[in-house]
């Protein structure tokens, strides 16, 4: 929904190679479509996955976030990612496709080269099912705006598998590697 969030260009994709090389179809639903018709869109389309355009139009504009719809639909089984980013959410569908994990949608921020540690973040949208045992989810409001609510939590600790699919000249390849989540 919406074209990918502007400077994101890891983001970028051809719809024909994901359909010939994945096999799956993108649907692009402009915004200002989706925004027009906000309250019919339930049983519209069915949708494996989302990729929604969360800013600037809607977080800006609209004063909406859309982080905690985007972490329940996620735990329902429908993939959702933020800032457009179709390369991401398709390597959600094939991580819970391979491991019927429900995975995490984060940005890669901080790394720490002699710690061998990084730090990862996103603005409110993990999937409750991962919250760590300890502790108890909380609802905010939005903190990039004045619309929405997100999700925060310690993620549960343990190992974890970090993967991001990316094309360049034509093709796909993923990123994949281990860690332990603390």
């Amino acid at each position: 929904m919406g074209y990918r969030t502007p400077g994101f260009y890891s983001s970028n994709f051809n719809e024909l190679i994901v359909k010939s090389k994945i096999g799956l179809e993108i649907i692009h639903v402009d915004l200002s479509e989706t925004l027009a018709k906000v309250e019919e869109i339930s049983q519209e389309l069915e949708l494996d996955s989302i990729a929604i355009k969360c800013w600037p139009e809607l977080r800006d504009f609209r004063e909406m976030g859309v982080c905690f719809v985007s972490s329940r639909l996620t735990d329902y089984g429908i993939m959702t990612s933020c800032e457009a980013d179709v390369n991401g959410v398709l390597t959600m569908m094939i991580q819970n496709i391979l491991t019927e994990i429900v995975p995490f949608f984060c940005d890669l921020v901080q790394i720490d080269e002699k710690k061998n540690e990084v730090l990862f973040f996103h603005c409110g949208n993990a999937p409750c099912s991962l919250v760590n045992p300890d502790y108890n989810v909380s609802l905010r409001q939005f903190f990039l705006g004045k619309g929405g609510v997100t999700v925060e939590f310690p993620l549960k600790p343990g190992r974890v598998t970090l993967a991001r699919l990316s094309s360049a000249k034509g093709t796909y390849k993923m990123f994949v590697t281990t860690g332990e989540a603390v």
